[in-house]
């Protein structure tokens, strides 16, 4: 008789003189000696599967559904983090573009930065304008071709792209924001 529960998996392994505690993230299980079975966090491997000892079939305890996210669902999430990091670590360039357009500086343009749209993060946007500010260093020189398809599909949801050189934004800022001003 098998049970599926990690929790049985580990008394079984383990021995009843265990116990279990969450990890800090509560994805992993790790095992303590029951001498500190007194502190309330700690559970008795031994209890959750009684009915696992006697050699019936037994249902995990307090556990849902195990369920699986789509491929789109993991992306987008995956997305959204690496947006709110970018938002939290931004680039020198980007900083400073930013100080310059941020609480409607530009012309009482409101824009956001580092928004995923259409399964790309972009670095500026103005949404009533529909206009996407990019911020393009070394890194964008190879791969020319990637941006390029990533710009047609944006274009064909409506917006318009405009990117900037990251040295336009270091050594003439007033420069770049008249562009920006000049797409808006």
């Amino acid at each position: 008789m098998q049970c599926f529960s990690a929790r049985h998996s580990l008394r079984v392994a383990l021995g009843e003189g265990y116990v279990a505690k969450p990890a800090r993230l509560g994805s992993a299980w790790g095992a303590q000696p029951q001498r500190q079975a007194g502190a309330a966090w700690l559970l008795r491997v031994g209890a959750w599967h009684r009915a696992c000892a006697a050699g019936r079939e037994a249902q995990p305890l307090g556990w849902a559904p195990e369920r699986t996210m789509s491929y789109a669902a993991k992306r987008a999430a995956l997305l959204a983090s690496r947006a709110a990091t970018m938002r939290h670590d931004p680039s020198p360039p980007e900083a400073l573009l930013w100080a310059a357009l941020v609480s409607r500086k530009l012309d009482g343009v409101a824009f956001r930065r580092q928004v995923t749209i259409a399964g790309y993060i972009c670095d500026f946007v103005a949404a009533k304008s529909k206009l996407i500010v990019e911020v393009d260093g070394a890194h964008h020189q190879q791969q020319r071709a990637a941006d390029a398809r990533r710009d047609r599909k944006l274009q064909r949801l409506g917006y318009r792209v405009l990117r900037i050189e990251a040295q336009v934004v270091m050594r003439r800022l007033p420069e770049a924001l008249e562009r920006v001003r000049e797409a808006l």
